[in-house]
């Protein structure tokens, strides 16, 4: 998780403010993520660990 929190920080702030991953729930932050990655340089590898990482972490999931 740390791995997929660290490339969520780097990556997202890019463009924008980051969002709080309590920002949203666990069932908004796939599609919410998926709208924003084609903007990114995150390997689409990584998709599916991010998504976990922000629905864990939206629940309080995540040390």
């Amino acid at each position: 998780m740390d791995r997929a929190k660290q490339i969520y920080q780097e990556n997202c702030s890019i463009c924008h403010h980051l969002h709080k991953e309590s920002q949203y729930n666990p069932n908004q932050w796939p599609s919410l993520f998926k709208s924003m990655l084609s903007r990114t340089p995150i390997d689409k590898k990584d998709e599916w660990l991010i998504i976990q990482y922000l629905q864990k972490a939206s629940q309080g999931d995540v040390k």
